[in-house]
């Protein structure tokens, strides 16, 4: 029996036991080339209730590349108690340990609770971009999924006061979109979903965390560029609701993809581009049943593109090192600590049939911590070549990343020593045959104190190579990385070739320079007002169509003030962008004119 059919097998017996314990809830992102389900509780791209693959990509064409994905974390707290949340499948093998809603008061927990929450939200830019117009004017309507945004928690209950993230028109802290009020996002379109780990006790043997999760699914629509075409990205918030500071805290990406048919596939990893991936094995997926790609088989990687804050040391660190600034990101930009750790650590694992038990699927908290942390279960430290486990390497380095062929030029994944073993790492020079694969990155270690909050941005990015006429399989993986570089860069400069931003409307990140602009909506003046550290160099402002309305040349701004002002009366009602030059750096803001 293959590992896919006996992951199955377990998800079918285990569902009804799981639909009893929460019932079903989730939508699809669906904007651009992907179809990827989303459901309530944190299982990213799985049909629970079937266990069936629901990340279909070409979108209508009934193939997937990804079997399911979820978010594991770990830390010590009271310096040596494990506090561990992780599970895989949504929680129908093994422990449940992730529920929909927000961390609560005890008795708050309550079945009906519970199924207010079990849902996925929603939105799409265009009814945010309407919404912004029309919302003073006599006869709209406002969406429902606009009303039904769980921008606030009752406080009664123990919840937040602060939930789903909104653009506050007031500043009463109040999310009401008939005053004005809508939902802050990313993309032109998202699914928000939000769970926690406190509900019920785990069972793995781990203490809870306590954590709350924030999440964002979303999808740019941007036809001409094929990477944003053919990529789904996912932002995390998770805040620490705890009273404890977790020390040695490590978070991961478990990643269960599936090309086509599942059991012919490779896994590898990409140091420098920080991301694993899975691609066929062969130049032909399958044996032709509908859900199999067939020839040109495609190759599909999830990237990790900013991970937690590292910690302050004064310093813009460069890029450029045999060091995190591989594939971190805020490194040599300018900024002092803004730099956050990309990927640390990855391993292949796989279902109890591993030839080695200590790669086997992880069950007890310390299974998980193990794994996050870049131990085998029997905790002991990855090693360079071969199976990766000490008693079957090939140079037996410690090692952070598994089959990482010859993407780690530096080796920063060795410590700096190059491996006695000169062949690239890959599962082919193994002697490990095809079959249905999942792994883990991981990143960390760094301190979770209490109410903080972690971000995490991450890409899952296809491809595939229709033009081949050579048979190999990895021309897919040629095409994948290209775009994988494409994202890396467009997210970084947080602006896409579609003239979108990844911050969201309205949103402004932590690490940019302090700068205001405001008042929004406008009517006549907008002001724009920066730290006295830094220094506007130049704006233009633009409406929606991308043409060129203000600029510093035609002296927009009005003279005599300590703040900068911009004449604005004589534009269209709408959304427009304005375009900064702050201290060398380009910011994006927008602003509705009324």
């Amino acid at each position: 029996m293959t590992n896919h059919t006996q992951k199955l097998l377990l998800i079918l017996a285990l569902t009804l036991v799981f639909v009893n314990a929460v019932s079903q809830s989730f939508d699809s992102v669906n904007i651009n080339n992907i179809n990827a389900r989303i459901n309530a509780g944190g299982n990213l791209f799985q049909v629970q209730s079937t266990g069936s693959p629901a990340f279909e990509v070409p979108k209508g064409s009934g193939k997937h590349t990804v079997f399911s994905a979820e978010l594991w974390i770990g830390g010590l707290g009271n310096g040596s108690i494990l506090h561990e949340a992780g599970q895989q499948y949504g929680g129908i093998i093994g422990d449940t340990t992730f529920w929909p809603g927000p961390v609560m008061d005890t008795p708050s927990y309550s079945v009906s609770e519970n199924l207010l929450w079990n849902r996925v939200w929603k939105v799409n830019k265009s009814e945010i971009d309407s919404h912004i117009v029309n919302w003073s004017e006599s006869g709209y309507v406002i969406p429902q999924n606009l009303v039904d945004w769980p921008g606030n928690g009752d406080v009664g209950k123990g919840q937040a006061a602060l939930l789903a993230p909104f653009v506050d028109r007031t500043g009463d802290q109040i999310y009401d979109p008939s005053d004005g009020d809508y939902p802050l996002i990313k993309g032109d379109q998202v699914i928000y979903f939000l769970y926690n780990d406190d509900r019920k006790a785990h069972l793995n043997g781990g203490e809870k965390l306590r954590i709350e999760i924030h999440g964002m699914a979303y999808e740019f629509d941007c036809p001409s560029d094929s990477a944003l075409h053919n990529t789904i990205f996912v932002n995390y918030r998770i805040v620490n609701r705890s009273a404890n500071n977790y020390d040695s805290t490590y978070i991961g990406a478990n990643f269960d993809g599936d090309i086509g048919d599942p059991n012919d596939d490779y896994v590898e990893s990409d140091v420098a581009r920080g991301a694993f991936f899975q691609y066929n094995a062969d130049s032909i997926d399958g044996i032709g049943a509908p859900s199999h790609y067939g020839a040109n088989p495609p190759a599909q990687s999830i990237v990790f593109l900013k991970g937690p804050r590292m910690p302050n040391d004064g310093l813009d660190n460069p890029s450029g090192g045999c060091d995190e600034s591989i594939n971190g990101f805020g490194f040599g930009d300018g900024i002092t600590d803004n730099e956050c750790y990309g990927m640390m650590h990855f391993k292949y694992y796989c279902n109890p049939s591993c030839l080695i038990s200590a790669q086997n699927d992880p069950y007890t908290a310390d299974d998980y911590y193990n794994y996050l942390r870049g131990k085998w279960k029997d905790g002991k430290e990855l090693s360079y070549g071969g199976f990766g486990h000490f008693s079957n390497c090939t140079s037996c380095e410690s090692a952070r990343f598994m089959y990482s062929s010859n993407s780690d030029t530096c080796h920063w994944g060795t410590g700096g020593i190059a491996p006695l073993d000169t062949i690239a790492w890959t599962e082919e020079n193994a002697g490990l045959p095809p079959a249905d694969k999942r792994g883990l990155g991981s990143m960390g270690p760094f301190t979770f104190g209490v109410g903080d909050t972690v971000e995490l941005d991450f890409a899952f990015v296809f491809g595939r190579d229709y033009a081949d006429t050579t048979g190999d399989p990895y021309t897919s993986v040629i095409v994948m990385k290209s775009r994988i570089d494409s994202i890396r860069s467009y997210f970084e400069k947080n602006m896409t070739p579609c003239g979108d931003a990844f911050t969201g409307i309205g949103e402004v990140k932590e690490e940019v320079k302090k700068i205001r602009v405001y008042p929004n909506p406008v009517t006549d003046y907008l002001e724009i007002e920066c730290d006295r550290r830094s220094k506007i160099e130049d704006f233009s402002v633009f409406n929606m169509m991308g043409q060129k309305l203000i600029s510093f040349k035609n002296r927009a701004i009005l003279p005599a003030s300590s703040k900068t002002v911009i004449a604005v009366n004589h534009l269209n009602k709408g959304i427009h962008v304005i375009m900064l030059k702050v201290d060398g750096e380009i910011l994006y803001r927008k602003f509705l004119k009324l």
